[in-house]
């Protein structure tokens, strides 16, 4: 049980930071969608 969520945690770990990472650049291609469409609205 210790060992399957030991390596449950090293996988956890390291897509983490992917997942992270992932997330602020979908996260930043919205928010540059939304100002491009407040600028083009203006």
């Amino acid at each position: 049980m210790i060992h399957e969520l030991g390596q449950w945690w090293i996988i956890y770990v390291t897509l983490n930071p992917i997942v992270i990472g992932w997330w602020l650049i979908f996260i930043g291609v919205i928010e540059l969608i939304r100002f491009g469409v407040w600028l083009g609205g203006k």
